[in-house]
């Protein structure tokens, strides 16, 4: 396997055709935070910069060794009331083929420095930044999950960068932006390959640099890095985390400025959620490749589940933000969307066999979530 280290700059998309990266260029993990941080007055985004308490702040470093890409405050309203009562304050946790199992929220989507960057200044200021925004996101969901949807500008810029954070922080983000870059690569070497005056400059550089070779040599590694013949991997962490962040800001940015709709579920059904709350979709970018993908188009729209009871869907049309009570269909379709997303897990406030069984057999039936790479050409 090599390891690869990517600059220059493309736009593309991949997977679902709703996972959309941006490759910066060399740019450190701090940086990408610092993007995300530092947004216009005129945006009204700036909340990521207010102080936290310091007890919060305190609560967030004492776990940071157990770090959550789910944040425990978001899982909350998903306990089992019935197990509440009983004080055991746990959620269920599906996973395909097994049982599931009853877990209080320190132990649901988390891992083990999951967001530190090696080598940095401040390997935990990815962690850090977090419990800011989490701390401010926390100001504005209870009102949502009361059913109350009036937030100002202000809030609903905070919440959407949430949601931006929320879509962006997890496992599979991680993973499909790893294998996102890794594909980049390989267009990029493609390009080169089939420019001989590319190939000859190449040759010519290492053979100064004292490994002497040929264009034609230069060529066969091509070909191998591009049919996957030769095994490519991205271990940079502090660049995936730079992407994270500058990520967050952009879908944030997308997020706010679209209406919003508070769905409320009828008595006797209840949304769940998973490692993978955010569900993206953009039917304009699934009839583009992996090479000619530009940007969101204005059919792109979100649906994030804050609570059993509510779920916050984001979409351009001509409306306001609104309150709409949805039925037991909907709510079925949504949480088998979502069912078909998660990466690993599916996350509820009940226990059923039903939705255990869905889970397996949608899991054993989808395409993988992480694609070969050859998928992406």
């Amino acid at each position: 396997m090599s390891t690869i280290r990517l600059g220059g700059r493309r736009d593309l998309s991949v997977f679902d055709n709703v996972w959309f990266q941006t490759v910066r260029g060399p740019a450190s993990a701090q940086e990408g935070i610092e993007s995300c941080a530092l947004v216009s007055k005129s945006r009204r985004a700036l909340a990521v910069l207010r102080p936290a308490p310091m007890g919060a702040i305190m609560a967030a470093m004492a776990d940071r060794d157990n770090q959550h890409y789910i944040p425990k405050m978001y899982l909350r309203p998903f306990i089992d009331p019935t197990l509440a009562a009983r004080s055991a304050h746990h959620v269920w946790v599906y996973a395909a083929g097994a049982e599931p199992e009853s877990r209080g929220v320190d132990r649901i989507g988390s891992a083990s420095r999951f967001y530190d960057i090696p080598g940095a200044a401040d390997v935990e200021v990815a962690e850090k930044s977090f419990s800011k925004m989490e701390t401010v996101a926390a100001r504005h969901l209870p009102k949502l999950r009361a059913g109350d949807i009036s937030l100002t500008e202000q809030e609903k810029a905070e919440v959407a960068w949430f949601v931006g954070a929320s879509m962006n922080r997890t496992p599979l983000a991680f993973d499909r932006t790893n294998a996102a870059m890794v594909g980049t690569f390989r267009l990029t070497v493609k390009d080169r390959m089939e420019d001989p005056a590319e190939l000859q400059r190449l040759a010519d550089e290492m053979t100064a640099e004292g490994n002497p070779t040929t264009a034609e040599r230069i060529r066969e590694i091509c070909e191998e890095i591009v049919s996957g013949k030769q095994g490519l991997v991205q271990r940079d962490r502090g660049a995936t985390i730079n992407l994270m962040f500058r990520n967050i800001g952009y879908w944030g940015e997308w997020f706010r400025h679209m209406v919003w709709v508070l769905c409320e579920a009828p008595e006797g059904s209840l949304f769940v959620t998973t490692d993978s709350p955010v569900n993206v979709n953009d039917e304009g970018a699934m009839r583009q490749r992996f090479d000619e993908y530009t940007g969101p188009t204005r059919d792109v729209r979100f649906y994030y589940p804050i609570s059993p009871k509510y779920a916050l869907t984001g979409a351009f049309v001509p409306a306001k933000d609104q309150v709409s009570k949805v039925d037991a269909d909907w709510v079925q379709k949504a949480n088998t969307a979502m069912i078909v997303r998660a990466y690993k897990e599916v996350y509820a406030s009940f226990r059923s066999a039903a939705l255990r069984d869905e889970l397996t057999k949608r899991h054993a039936e989808r395409k993988p979530p992480i694609p070969p790479p050859d998928s992406l050409f």
